[in-house]
Protein backbone atom coordinates (compact mmCIF):
# COMPACT_ATOMS: atom_id res chain seq x y z
CA UNK A 1 0.00 0.00 0.00
CA UNK A 2 1.77 3.48 -1.15
CA UNK A 3 2.71 5.74 1.54
CA UNK A 4 1.15 8.22 0.10
CA UNK A 5 -2.58 6.68 0.45
CA UNK A 6 -2.16 6.92 4.07
CA UNK A 7 -0.66 10.02 4.42
CA UNK A 8 -3.41 11.27 1.98
CA UNK A 9 -6.44 9.41 4.15
CA UNK A 10 -4.42 10.64 7.68
CA UNK A 11 -3.98 14.10 6.17
CA UNK A 12 -7.94 14.37 5.67
CA UNK A 13 -8.90 13.84 9.68
CA UNK A 14 -8.17 17.09 10.51
CA UNK A 15 -10.41 18.51 8.28
CA UNK A 16 -13.01 16.30 8.69
CA UNK A 17 -12.77 17.13 12.60
CA UNK A 18 -12.96 20.96 11.94
CA UNK A 19 -15.43 21.10 9.61
CA UNK A 20 -18.27 18.53 10.93
CA UNK A 21 -20.76 19.82 12.66
CA UNK A 22 -21.07 17.04 15.08
CA UNK A 23 -18.56 16.98 18.14
CA UNK A 24 -15.40 14.46 17.56
CA UNK A 25 -13.74 12.98 20.27
CA UNK A 26 -10.48 13.39 18.35
CA UNK A 27 -8.19 12.94 21.24
CA UNK A 28 -9.75 8.87 21.97
CA UNK A 29 -9.39 8.61 17.96
CA UNK A 30 -5.90 9.22 18.25
CA UNK A 31 -5.33 6.84 21.35
CA UNK A 32 -7.29 4.46 19.15
CA UNK A 33 -5.14 5.23 16.46
CA UNK A 34 -1.84 4.48 18.42
CA UNK A 35 -2.67 1.71 20.41
CA UNK A 36 -3.75 0.13 16.78
CA UNK A 37 -0.65 1.06 15.64
CA UNK A 38 1.23 -0.42 18.50
CA UNK A 39 -0.53 -3.96 18.26
CA UNK A 40 0.12 -3.08 14.22
CA UNK A 41 3.92 -3.10 14.69
CA UNK A 42 3.80 -6.05 16.80
CA UNK A 43 2.37 -8.15 14.19
CA UNK A 44 4.80 -6.42 11.40
CA UNK A 45 8.00 -7.60 13.85
CA UNK A 46 6.66 -10.87 13.56
CA UNK A 47 5.81 -11.29 9.92
CA UNK A 48 1.91 -11.11 10.82
CA UNK A 49 1.32 -8.04 8.71
CA UNK A 50 3.37 -5.97 5.82
CA UNK A 51 3.92 -1.97 7.01
CA UNK A 52 1.47 -0.91 4.74
CA UNK A 53 -1.48 -2.89 6.35
CA UNK A 54 -0.33 -1.79 9.43
CA UNK A 55 0.05 1.98 8.58
CA UNK A 56 -3.62 1.65 6.70
CA UNK A 57 -5.35 0.41 10.30
CA UNK A 58 -4.16 2.83 11.90
CA UNK A 59 -5.32 5.82 9.94
CA UNK A 60 -8.83 3.50 9.18
CA UNK A 61 -8.89 3.05 13.32
CA UNK A 62 -8.04 7.39 13.32
CA UNK A 63 -11.50 8.00 11.32
CA UNK A 64 -12.99 5.33 13.10
CA UNK A 65 -12.13 6.62 16.61
CA UNK A 66 -13.75 4.92 19.67
CA UNK A 67 -17.19 4.53 18.48
CA UNK A 68 -16.56 2.78 15.37
CA UNK A 69 -13.39 0.92 16.06
CA UNK A 70 -14.52 -2.21 17.15
CA UNK A 71 -17.29 -2.89 14.25
CA UNK A 72 -14.48 -1.88 12.36
CA UNK A 73 -11.73 -4.53 13.32
CA UNK A 74 -14.82 -7.01 13.54
CA UNK A 75 -15.57 -6.07 9.55
CA UNK A 76 -12.24 -6.23 8.49
CA UNK A 77 -11.16 -9.51 10.37
CA UNK A 78 -14.45 -11.50 8.89
CA UNK A 79 -13.00 -10.27 5.83
CA UNK A 80 -9.65 -10.85 5.54
CA UNK A 81 -10.60 -14.14 7.38
CA UNK A 82 -13.09 -14.88 4.21
CA UNK A 83 -10.17 -13.92 2.05
CA UNK A 84 -7.72 -16.31 3.51
CA UNK A 85 -10.42 -19.46 3.09
CA UNK A 86 -10.59 -18.18 -0.29
CA UNK A 87 -7.23 -17.91 -0.76
CA UNK A 88 -6.97 -21.77 0.84
CA UNK A 89 -9.28 -22.84 -2.07
CA UNK A 90 -8.35 -24.20 -5.48
CA UNK A 91 -10.63 -21.52 -6.62
CA UNK A 92 -8.11 -19.05 -6.58
CA UNK A 93 -6.45 -21.12 -9.31
CA UNK A 94 -9.35 -21.19 -11.60
CA UNK A 95 -9.29 -16.85 -10.47
CA UNK A 96 -5.97 -16.78 -11.67
CA UNK A 97 -6.58 -18.03 -14.85
CA UNK A 98 -9.64 -15.92 -15.95
CA UNK A 99 -7.28 -12.86 -14.54
CA UNK A 100 -4.10 -14.35 -16.78
CA UNK A 101 -6.73 -14.91 -19.76
CA UNK A 102 -8.09 -11.42 -19.19
CA UNK A 103 -4.46 -10.00 -19.52
CA UNK A 104 -4.28 -9.03 -15.82
CA UNK A 105 -0.58 -10.47 -14.69
CA UNK A 106 -0.47 -8.68 -11.57
CA UNK A 107 -3.98 -10.41 -10.23
CA UNK A 108 -2.77 -13.48 -11.56
CA UNK A 109 -0.07 -13.27 -9.57
CA UNK A 110 -1.82 -11.86 -6.66
CA UNK A 111 -3.92 -14.79 -6.84
CA UNK A 112 -1.52 -17.17 -6.44
CA UNK A 113 1.06 -15.64 -4.04
CA UNK A 114 1.92 -16.74 -0.57
CA UNK A 115 0.39 -13.13 0.77
CA UNK A 116 -2.86 -12.29 1.93
CA UNK A 117 -3.74 -8.87 0.20
CA UNK A 118 -4.87 -7.90 3.28
CA UNK A 119 -5.29 -4.19 2.43
CA UNK A 120 -8.95 -5.33 0.85
CA UNK A 121 -10.21 -6.64 4.09
CA UNK A 122 -8.95 -2.86 5.60
CA UNK A 123 -10.50 -1.39 2.93
CA UNK A 124 -14.17 -3.23 3.38
CA UNK A 125 -13.83 -2.07 6.84
CA UNK A 126 -13.31 1.32 6.15
CA UNK A 127 -16.02 1.22 3.88
CA UNK A 128 -18.60 0.68 6.71
CA UNK A 129 -16.83 3.18 8.78
CA UNK A 130 -17.03 6.11 6.33
CA UNK A 131 -20.90 4.35 6.04
CA UNK A 132 -21.46 5.37 9.53
CA UNK A 133 -19.77 8.71 9.70
CA UNK A 134 -21.93 9.98 6.92
CA UNK A 135 -24.39 8.47 8.53
CA UNK A 136 -25.32 5.31 6.82
CA UNK A 137 -26.61 2.30 8.24
CA UNK A 138 -27.26 -1.14 6.85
Amino acid sequence: IPNWINLAIGMLYPVYVLSTAQPVAWGLALLVGAGVFAAGFVMFAKGVFGGGDVKLFTVVALWAGPDHVVEFLIIATLVGGAMALFMMSPARHAFAFLCDAAGRPKARDAFMGDALPYGIAIAVGGTFVAGALLGLTL
